[in-house]
């Protein structure tokens, strides 16, 4: 007797199928994702009392980090940190960004510029008002530096700035733009075209006697910079401070601003929020693997680097990198890489059904033996063994077959 094989080979088709999908996946999948990246070359232990775990920026598509006053770069093609020459002042809770080939830092103490070109430290103009726990957005060769804390001088609370100044890189000289309507510290920054978002951040919730009481806010305060004006949008769904924020550009993935982390000491938050400025509409992300406050982002090909923070009571040196949704490098969307081997559909296929021939070929050949045995014994066996072996010729033809 021969076997169906044509009752078989659907089912080998199916699992092939079935297979092929399981091992390759998607060719090209459009969720965002996470990776783990080289960690910091410093970070670790209970929280020091400079502040955050660092300020990064990216300049000509390298990432430097300044934190004390050491000075880093990472090289994301290489992923490797590499020392290079210390700021001149040692500082905290100070704001950097990326203009014209360099980075600037602006702190109360002092305000300095760093060229990676030449790996040198030189200092620059003051700001008019000087203030922490803000961040430096830059637009069209010049730096805001927007509300923050005002140096405490014994005051029993904190006291907000709602300054709006404006430095000149090319020029070196400083102008006063729009103050911003509501005063926070510790908020997150983007820059999209000519626009600055102010996100979350600390705002003043109520005063106890005559001392601000300040909370984590919602607030999402743009400022415009060809029209030197202020307007709010959609409020963010989780009110955060202390959180980490970078716009894509439009090149790699659609134009979006990026929400990292935030929170406290007691609660600390792994949250992506974001925010699309076309339709002011928040959604949600891909979780962070670690949760941190105090962090800092930097933005390469429109993928973010995550960076330090705290998990809570103590520093973190982690570093992770983002990829957004519809992430495209050269015209290709980008998927995490899978955790098996990858192989070619056709080698799958291949290698199923020449499995199932040879198990199929090898139950022939039992199954052939098998009846050549009971047929063997039917021709010498009583009536009683004849009945006995067509009851278990028929059983294996409906188990088999």
């Amino acid at each position: 007797m021969t076997m169906n094989s044509h009752r078989v080979l659907p089912f080998i088709l199916i699992f092939s199928l079935i297979l092929i999908l399981t091992v390759v996946g998607p060719a090209n999948a459009s969720s965002d994702f996470w990776v783990s990246k080289a960690n910091l070359p410093v970070g670790w232990g209970t929280r020091p009392s400079i502040g955050p775990i660092g300020k990064a920026v990216t300049v000509s598509g390298q990432i430097y980090l300044f934190y004390a006053n050491y000075t880093y770069l990472y090289d994301a093609s290489t992923n490797t940190w590499f020392s290079k020459t210390s700021m001149p002042t040692q500082q905290s809770n100070f704001a950097v960004a990326a203009c014209l080939g360099k980075a600037y830092v602006f702190g109360e103490e002092s305000n300095e510029a760093y060229n990676p070109a030449t790996d040198t430290w030189n200092s620059i103009a003051p700001m008019p008002t000087p203030r922490s726990n803000m961040e430096a957005n830059a637009v069209d060769g010049k730096i805001y530096l927007i509300s923050g804390l005002l140096p405490q001088d014994g005051h029993p609370g904190p006291t907000m700035s709602n300054v709006n100044e404006v430095y000149n890189a090319a020029s070196n000289t400083w102008t006063t733009d729009a103050p911003i309507p509501t005063p926070v510290y510790n908020y997150a920054s983007a820059v999209v075209g000519s626009k600055i978002y102010i996100i979350g951040g600390d705002a003043v919730s109520g005063y106890a006697d005559g001392v601000a009481i300040t909370n984590p806010c919602n607030l999402t305060q743009v400022f415009n910079t060809q029209t030197n004006s202020w307007s709010y949008e959609q409020p963010l769904p989780i009110p955060l401070a202390n959180s980490g924020a970078g716009a894509t550009t439009g090149t790699f993935a659609p134009t979006k601003i990026y929400v990292f982390g935030g929170g406290n000491i007691g609660d600390v938050y792994n949250f992506t929020q974001i925010y699309n400025p076309d339709t002011e509409t928040w959604t949600l992300g891909a979780s962070m693997p670690t949760a941190r406050f105090d962090l800092s982002v930097a933005v390469v090909n429109d993928t973010f680097y995550v960076l330090g923070g705290y998990n809570d009571t103590y520093s973190t040196p982690i570093n992770e990198q983002y990829f957004p949704s519809n992430y495209q490098a050269n015209n290709q969307l980008t998927s995490p890489s899978p955790s098996v081997p990858e192989f070619p559909a056709w080698l799958i296929l291949a290698v199923t059904i020449l499995m199932f021939t040879v198990i199929i070929l090898k139950r022939k050949y039992r199954m052939k033996r098998f009846y050549a045995l009971t047929n063997k014994a039917f021709a010498i066996g009583s009536n009683r063994e004849k009945l006995r072996l067509i009851t278990i010729k028929t059983i294996v033809n409906r188990v088999t077959f």
